[in-house]
């Protein structure tokens, strides 16, 4: 309804998208979910004699794992029962338009998400289901960012909250690391990008501990794919699902506050790449992220052609507080909290923590391994990634 007054997108959009106004479509773009929800609800009343009790956000991958457990569906208008196995190709395709035929007045692109939710609703409704199965899914899904909730009703927020089943970026006590890509490149390529991270905390200094984070951004697509970010012509089978593409996204980095940027390796973004026909100087971007307390943000635009990887770092000098000493003891303990970016499957991950030469080591994470009094964990973020490290100095 243009006829309301949309708020301003954020200026990311803006510069980026040519997206003046803040629409329902976008209001996904805050890292912080309970943020996001709070705009869907505003922005859905803009259409609406009321707004809604809660947002209940979910990727593709959920429905993969409902359907394991649901098992197939059977969608009006699909001559083939829709399972686990092939969701997502049914998805893609549906956004098509039908080929070798005139296309339905009633044809939208995305009907099949009408199909799927009444098909998921009237088999769960049917009450045949083994309900304990079902809730260790929905656990798996929520405890992996596949499944998002929000309630305005408080008992059920707290609740939420303790768990982490709202998304929200809550810092807390310690070493905190959230990071954040967001496709703003009018495709999907997203789906064919591996994303690598590499997280080191230098304490070998305890008076400056410094921790750098690498980032590694591989994009499958095709290389023979020219960067154009808008208007981009079509390629066959992709007319609607554009994956095939140059991959544009806006890289958000969260850490705790007290955190200073030292040095980054930001990337200039020619004139020819972008939608506004203007470059993009290498730079990293301080956030203004004021309703997420004690949290200090970075961010920066990265374009990673079809076949290539790109890497980017950022060096910060944390605050000494990343240390807390144990009670009744002359031992330090290092926590760590990595926050996994909902819609996303199981980046790889490695941690690397460099104690002072002296340190003697009474603690380290399960699957950690030691020498010369470096520490080095590989691992994901399938979930969030917790750890702590207890050392003393004689």
């Amino acid at each position: 309804d243009w006829s309301q007054p949309y708020p301003a997108a954020p200026w990311q959009l803006q510069e980026y998208m040519n997206s003046p106004v803040l629409v329902l479509r976008d209001a996904n773009w805050f890292a912080d979910f309970p943020t996001s929800a709070l705009w869907a609800e505003y922005l859905y009343a803009y259409t609406h004699s009321h707004s809604v009790d809660g947002v209940i956000a979910f990727d593709q991958h959920f429905l993969v794992m409902l359907l394991a457990v649901l098992g197939p569906l059977q969608l009006d208008g699909v001559e083939y029962p829709i399972s686990d196995q092939n969701v997502i190709a049914y998805m893609r395709e549906s956004k098509n338009p039908p080929t070798g035929e005139m296309i339905p007045a009633d044809w939208t692109r995305k009907d099949f998400i009408r199909k799927l939710a009444d098909a998921v609703r009237e088999k769960l409704e049917g009450g045949d289901q083994d309900w304990p199965v079902m809730a260790q899914v929905l656990l798996q899904a929520m405890d992996q960012r596949h499944l998002l909730l929000q309630f305005d009703d408080p008992v059920i927020s707290t609740l939420l909250a303790q768990r982490g089943w709202d998304n929200a970026i809550r810092p807390g006590g310690g070493d905190f690391l959230m990071v954040t890509d967001t496709n703003i490149g009018f495709n999907k390529t997203n789906a064919v990008v591996e994303i690598g991270l590499t997280y080191d905390v230098d304490l070998s200094d305890l008076d400056s501990p410094v921790g750098t984070l690498t980032l590694t951004h591989q994009n499958n697509a095709d290389r023979n794919v020219p960067c154009i970010h808008w208007n981009t012509g079509e390629i066959t089978g992709e007319k609607s699902y554009p994956i095939d593409r140059c991959y544009w996204s806006y890289l958000r980095v969260y850490k705790q506050a007290g955190v200073q940027l030292l040095d980054a390796t930001p990337h200039r973004i020619p004139a020819e790449w972008m939608i506004g026909q203007a470059s993009v100087p290498a730079r990293v971007d301080v956030l203004d992220e004021e309703q997420i307390a004690g949290v200090q943000a970075f961010g920066t635009l990265l374009v990673v052609p079809g076949g290539q990887t790109l890497s980017t770092s950022f060096r910060f000098a944390l605050p000494q507080t990343v240390l807390s000493p144990r009670p009744g003891t002359d031992e330090l303990s290092l926590h760590l909290h990595l926050q996994k970016q909902p819609g996303t499957l199981d980046h790889a991950l490695t941690i690397r923590v460099h104690l002072p030469k002296n340190a003697l080591i009474k603690s380290i994470p399960p699957g950690a391994s030691v020498q010369n009094n470096d520490l080095m964990l590989q691992t994901s973020l399938l979930t969030d990634v917790r750890l702590d490290v207890v050392f003393s100095i004689p």
